[in-house]
């Protein structure tokens, strides 16, 4: 398999439900074995400290939740959103005086963004992220820190957190009402992909859902097909999280891999119940006595 790192500094989360942590069918799992410790959490719901976690990270501006509903924010409306926020934070601590030469460059990216440049996509840059303690601009609040850097830092990511819940579409919603209440879309936004992924576009056979319907064929079908409709952009777990990386500015390699991880965890998964491998992965390894040709159990719960 396949190992990279983020670039931007974006964290990503899989909050997975526990009916998924078992499953050789679930794509969170290769998310983090694609990432790695350094850029991959798993928190399976109902376990109190890994969720106590999870909700500090989202209550600090600059997380967001990958789940589109009808508030959902694209990737360039997140980054615009967090930019906005914290000139208005530099400008209120600046005072009458205005802003510091620094925050300057700011205010010619967010002009940038809403031009529709390169800045609208990015999560790195001249955009620190969200507002802080003084996000209501208090002039002397104190701005939180997230794996040890101000999050009014220059180096600082604009986007530090992105959760992807991992579930069913329909146990998906009893994932989100565990979120607690005081974590609203204003402070923790909800983001959403703003195209169909590109390997589900372009690799996308078709195939007949479990109710009989045509439908898009996502990367995971060979091993868990889903009810949506043809031209729907429900996607597993996995393309989602590689789509909207991708949409923040992460190199393509992130993708690749991400990709080539789950069509080999399929395979992987096929070849176990004895049935053939689809995607020709993991068959060349095997013969060369690669150590990453067979999971271990562990690796494909």
């Amino acid at each position: 398999m396949k190992r990279v790192s983020l670039a931007k500094g974006c964290r990503v989360v899989i909050y997975m439900a526990t009916s998924e942590y078992g499953k050789n069918c679930n794509s969170g799992h290769a998310v983090h074995a694609t990432l790695g410790d350094a850029g991959c959490d798993v928190v399976v719901a109902g376990i109190p400290e890994q969720e106590e976690a999870l909700w500090e990270r989202l209550r600090t501006p600059g997380a967001a939740v990958l789940y589109p509903d009808a508030g959902a924010l694209t990737a360039r409306q997140f980054c615009e959103r967090m930019a906005q926020r914290r000139l208005e934070r530099r400008r209120a601590r600046a005072g009458p005086q205005g802003p510091p030469a620094s925050a300057q460059g700011g205010a010619r990216g967010v002009a940038r963004a809403d031009a529709g440049g390169a800045a609208a996509t990015s999560i790195g840059g001249d955009f620190e992220d969200g507002a802080g303690a003084g996000a209501g601009g208090d002039p002397g609040g104190c701005c939180p820190v997230i794996d040890g850097v101000s999050i009014d830092d220059e180096a600082a990511p604009l986007l530090h957190t992105l959760v992807a819940i991992d579930a069913t579409w329909h146990r998906s919603k009893p994932l989100m009402r565990r979120i607690p209440s005081d974590i609203t879309t204003e402070v923790c936004p909800h983001v959403m992909l703003s195209a169909l992924p590109l390997a589900a576009a372009t690799e996308g056979h078709q195939h007949t859902n479990i109710q009989g319907k045509l439908c898009e064929r996502s990367l995971l079908a060979p091993l868990r097909k889903n009810k949506c409709p043809l031209g729907s952009t429900r996607v597993c777990t996995l393309e989602a999280v590689a789509a909207f990386l991708t949409e923040l500015g992460e190199g393509q390699h992130v993708a690749d891999a991400l990709h080539h991880n789950l069509r080999w965890r399929v395979d992987s998964s096929l070849a176990q119940k004895g049935r053939r491998r689809v995607y020709g992965t993991g068959a060349a390894a095997e013969a060369a006595g690669s150590p990453g040709a067979q999971p271990r159990a562990a690796e494909c719960a």
